[in-house]
């Protein structure tokens, strides 16, 4: 098995006018990130989150998921609707609503086990 992280990019508003709900969104995801990780991670592989500030600012968004993709080499994305629309194609599993996944709320494990 590759002890190479699998990486989950995403970005959250942890400054500006919407950072409290952020900021708890972001512990919320340490510690699912803890738990996986100390259960083995994700079909074998650690799980790195890399999660960026968007400063409150949805203007940042499309170009903080180029930076994802691009730079950091994210396997994941994790974000609105809106990031299937420059998701390019070495974005393996893009992570969408619950509302356009047939109703079925999508969380990492699941677009792990679908990318096997």
């Amino acid at each position: 098995m590759s002890n190479t992280p699998i990486k989950i990019g995403y970005c959250l508003s942890l400054s500006g006018g919407l950072a409290a709900n952020g900021q708890t969104a972001r512990l919320a995801h340490q510690v699912w990130q803890e738990r996986v990780n100390a259960r083995g991670g994700l079909l074998g592989r650690d799980v790195e989150l890399i999660c960026v500030d968007d400063k409150s600012d949805a203007t940042t968004v499309a170009g903080i998921y180029e930076k994802l993709l691009s730079e950091e080499k994210a396997d994941l994305l994790l974000g609105s609707s809106d990031i299937a629309d420059f998701a390019k194609p070495e974005a393996r599993v893009v992570v969408a609503p619950a509302s356009y996944a047939s109703g079925e709320l999508v969380v990492p494990y699941r677009a792990a086990a679908a990318a096997r």
